[in-house]
């Protein structure tokens, strides 16, 4: 009797095992094998309630964000797969994304868009659907609200090459970039191109603008999404420590934006970024 009471026992943890690696849709791609049957990456009980962790990395959602780190209660601490929180790095937490990946969150309210690695677990709450640090919610501009209206879409390439360099023990610091998908929320409709005659590259305009959640460098005119992502990659590598956003242009039309370094603190320290770029540039006043 003991014996049989403890296979009974057994059967939930065996029901689970067996939902660890959800099944992968049609062409969709598998989580790293590494790391697909780590800890972090196989259901979990929280507050009654059992999550099962995706085993693939497509994924598009529309939901409520919310960030942690504000109070300090969490910096320091270590995420789920064992890394340091650290508010001022941007990272996110999530319930069911496998670990790692790399997601673009998009505040609808605003426009503006990075993208960010995953590496915890979290938040436990109906309503919302992402946990983003205390930096990650500065440069999406929710850190007043607490709360922003967001669409959460995986970058797959950058996930698998993340999984791949951490699968091979290197470090991994480039985690904000601008990624090349555009949510399905705020695509852009895509127009008929003529071919561009050939001109002679003109160098762009930085001008110090000062926003709710600091001052910013304002790199040149303002363009469509498409254009502006483009031209963001450029200063990912250039200036891989220095956020890179996205912010929507009122006055340049509809579905115009601006591309912004920053935030930092004060006007001096806008001044210094300034002089980390190339100094042939043209500086207009501001």
């Amino acid at each position: 009797m003991t014996r049989f009471l403890m296979i009974l026992a057994l059967l939930p943890a065996i029901f689970l095992w067996g939902c660890a690696s959800p099944g992968t849709p049609e062409g969709a791609t598998k989580c790293h094998p590494t790391f697909a049957k780590r800890a972090y990456n196989r259901p979990y009980k929280i507050n009654g309630t059992w999550y099962y962790p995706q085993g693939h990395y497509e994924y598009n959602e529309t939901g409520v964000a919310s960030y942690y780190g504000g109070s300090d209660i969490f910096h320091g601490r270590p995420t789920s797969n064992g890394e340091k929180f650290d508010k001022n790095k941007v990272s996110a937490a999530h319930k069911t994304l496998p670990i790692p990946c790399v997601v673009r969150v998009t505040n609808l309210k605003n426009g503006r868009s990075i993208t960010m690695p995953v590496n915890d677990r979290g938040p436990f709450k109906d309503s919302r659907i992402i946990d983003v640090s205390q930096k990650a919610a500065q440069l999406l501009g929710f850190h007043r609200d607490g709360l922003a209206q967001v669409c959460v879409e995986t970058c797959v390439p950058e996930s698998v090459d993340l999984a791949h360099a951490k699968a091979k023990g290197k470090k991994t610091t480039d985690h904000h970039q601008i990624c090349e998908t555009v949510c399905t929320d705020v695509k852009v409709s895509p127009k008929r191109r003529v071919a561009p005659t050939k001109k002679a590259p003109v160098p762009p305009t930085y001008k110090i603008v000062r926003e709710k959640e600091g001052y910013f460098v304002s790199v040149g005119a303002p363009g469509r999404l498409d254009q502006v992502h483009a031209k963001a990659d450029t200063y990912l590598k250039k200036l891989p420590h220095v956020g890179v956003s996205l912010a929507p242009h009122k006055g340049a039309g509809p579905k115009q934006f601006r591309l912004l370094l920053g935030p930092v603190s004060s006007s001096q320290d806008a001044h210094n970024l300034l002089k980390m770029l190339d100094p042939h540039k043209t500086l207009s006043a501001g």
